[in-house]
């Protein structure tokens, strides 16, 4: 806080201007440097929270290609599990045995640096093209988590409606002992339920990749972002 003291008794009127211009310049001054420190702390704000993003974007870029191999993965079993189930329904056969199924924990999209700013009220020291941006992947990522959710409660229910059959041979290779034409029936439906609930997931996380790459190829215009999800969508293997 500045501490500004009255003027002493000024015999002239010259004095009197001189010390009122004294202190005006001091005023000036002191609140020019207030200011460039604030400028410069601001700048220095900024650039760690770049650093941040672009950190996150390509944390997020890893996620994304690890989730894409994996749900691909999962698909193909899935896909071949519901071909079982089917020839066993249509020709009243034993259901085969399954392959053995390996898991692996998907990580779910996440923007921390960019929550962390908004929620400090850093968000005007980004430019406007930045905001709509990253603005773009956080409404992405919002929209893709009750997907990730949905995909999540599929693949348990699944899970848990095996284990209901689930013997272990001695080789270690899990058979269902699904007999009924109802039961078959359930399994067949929680397979199909799977499946969508994985080819969505597929889906939303590839438009997330599209945005974090358009960004991260320094896309600012929202246009483009929108192009790159597209594309990166229509990419999908099959």
């Amino acid at each position: 806080m500045l501490d500004v003291h009255a003027p002493h008794h000024a015999s002239t009127w010259r004095d009197f201007f001189i010390h009122i211009t004294t202190i005006c310049v001091g005023l000036l001054i002191a609140v020019g440097l207030e200011q460039t420190v604030e400028a410069v702390h601001h700048h220095h704000q900024r650039e760690r929270l770049l650093l941040s993003l672009d950190h996150d974007t390509r944390a997020t870029l890893q996620d994304a290609d690890f989730a894409a191999a994996e749900r691909l993965r999962r698909m193909q079993w899935t896909q071949v599990r519901i071909e079982q189930v089917r020839a066993a329904l249509s020709s009243r056969k034993p259901l085969a045995t399954a392959a053995p199924q390996k898991s692996a924990f998907i990580t779910v999209p996440a923007d921390p640096a960019w929550e962390a700013a908004r929620a400090s009220g850093m968000i005007p020291l980004f430019s406007q093209g930045e905001i709509a941006a990253y603005s773009e992947v956080a409404d992405v990522i919002g929209r893709a988590r009750p997907r990730l959710d949905a995909e999540h409660n599929a693949h348990s229910k699944r899970r848990d409606f095996e284990k209901r059959y689930e013997s272990v041979s001695e080789d270690a290779k899990a058979n269902y002992r699904l007999e009924s034409p109802a039961d078959l029936q359930t399994y067949l439906d929680l397979l199909l339920a799977e499946q969508s609930a994985i080819e969505d997931s597929r889906f939303i996380t590839a438009v997330i990749r599209g945005a974090e790459a358009a960004i991260l190829e320094g896309a600012r215009d929202h246009a483009r972002i929108e192009e790159r999800e597209v594309e990166t969508v229509i990419s999908l293997p099959k």
